[in-house]
């Protein structure tokens, strides 16, 4: 069982450090395994904003999370989902089975989220940066 961490980052946070996926993981490996240090603390709350936990409350009673992917000779589901107030923890079986069952709910209300597996080795953004050109009228 695998267990992934889903963060959700300020915007500011997301275009400015879109590009140091490294760094960030670091600072949540950091954070995870001292969660009790204040500077830690204090920096963790800055680059976080709120879980959204009436969209996670939703998908529970619409029994979206609950669905299971069968296979022909396995049957995968998430085992657990655990909401935090800045991030959700989510148990399952590998992170084709979270991205089948979860990010794509997620993607539809939230971007600016960053994943990271437990042992640290993979990691990244929930969505590639979007950039958006304005055009502006010369007169």
């Amino acid at each position: 069982m695998r267990k992934y961490y889903i963060f959700f980052l300020q915007e500011e946070v997301y275009r400015d450090y879109f590009y140091k996926t490294s760094l960030l993981n670091q600072f949540f490996q950091a954070y995870l395994f001292n969660p009790n240090r204040k500077d830690l603390q204090q920096q963790f709350r800055y680059i976080t904003r709120e879980t959204p936990t009436d969209w996670v409350r939703s998908l529970k009673e619409k029994r979206m999370l609950n669905q299971q992917y069968l296979t022909e000779t396995n049957e995968y589901s998430i085992e657990e989902i655990s909401v935090q107030e800045r991030w959700i923890e989510i148990s399952c079986e590998s992170l084709a089975m979270v991205s089948f069952f979860f990010f794509h709910w997620l993607e539809q209300i939230d971007q600016n989220c960053f994943v990271i597996e437990q042992d640290g080795h993979r990691h990244g953004w929930l969505s590639p940066l979007k950039k958006t050109y304005r055009l502006q009228m010369v007169r």
